[in-house]
């Protein structure tokens, strides 16, 4: 059984702004990866966007300031930065792992905008556009935090201010983590049958596309395919027979979740489910 997903639409829009969402200048702060990558994306679409340093003063003219640094620095340059910018200002923290009121005793709006995407080093495009955002805070950052992802072409993910925590951001870096650490472990493996470190890093870049495609386009479990999702097993044990120790401790690790994965779909019979748990053991 599998489940269509179509994209998310109309996510963004406020009904209390017919005409759409208020523009929003913004000032981001931080020049990693996140604060560039937003920087660049939003003076696209924004009047106004700066990328101070932490030190450097704050437009009086900002609508929202935006603190994309690491989570331990959130409050320090917060509290830096609160005295020099204006009463009416709403401040972002984009740290996922961080409850979206985590700035709320400074005395000023705030709020979190966490965007649930890769982003590449500065000077590398990030495709951000029709990303997923998770936002929160009070109601004047929350309609803010609205108009920066319709800035962005993103779109808000479940309600505002319900997901932000280490546990929404826990699942967000196995993902994002766990495929980048999968697909370094399957790049190793090609490398070990003869092909060059840059094509199989290509070759597996574009298998997780499709990956990806097919999880946008039908949802779980229809993305999985393979062995496991045809309850070939022995197809499965010729894979295990053909991997070296370390190779097959992660095959392992990741099979059962696989399995799980697979029998959610109802196509396996009892007879291979137990035969694939046998061979991972679960």
């Amino acid at each position: 059984m599998s489940t269509s997903i179509n994209p998310p639409s109309g996510g963004n829009r406020n009904t209390e702004f017919p005409d759409g969402l208020p523009s929003v200048r913004v000032a981001v702060v931080g020049r990693g990866r996140v604060g560039f990558g937003l920087h660049e994306v939003w003076q696209k679409t924004l009047s106004t966007c700066h990328l101070p340093g932490r030190t450097e003063a704050i437009p009086s003219e900002c609508d929202a300031i935006v603190l994309a640094v690491s989570d331990a620095a959130v409050m320090e340059v917060a509290r830096r930065l609160v005295p020099h910018a204006s009463a009416s200002v709403s401040f972002f923290h984009c740290a996922g792992a961080l409850p979206a009121d985590y700035l709320g005793g400074l005395g000023v709006s705030y709020g979190a905008i966490h965007p649930l995407i890769s982003f590449a080093p500065a000077g590398e495009e990030t495709r951000v556009k029709g990303g997923a955002f998770s936002v929160g805070g009070d109601e004047v950052a929350i309609v803010r935090a609205r108009s920066l992802v319709e800035a962005a072409g993103g779109f808000v993910l479940g309600e505002p201010g319900s997901l932000h925590g280490a546990g929404y951001h826990a699942g967000a870096a196995l993902c994002a983590n766990g495929a980048a650490a999968l697909g370094a472990r399957g790049v190793a493996i090609l490398e070990r049958h003869g092909v060059s470190s840059r094509q199989a890093e290509y070759a597996i870049a574009a298998l997780l596309r499709s990956v990806a495609d097919r999880i946008h386009a039908q949802g779980f479990p229809a993305a999985l395919t393979g062995p496991v999702a045809r309850g070939d097993t022995a197809t499965v044990k010729r894979h295990r027979d053909a991997l070296s120790a370390d190779e097959r401790a992660d095959y392992d690790a990741i099979g059962p979740l696989i399995v799980r994965l697979a029998s959610s779909g109802g196509e396996l019979s009892e007879v291979q489910l137990k035969a694939l748990s046998r061979i991972f053991g679960s």
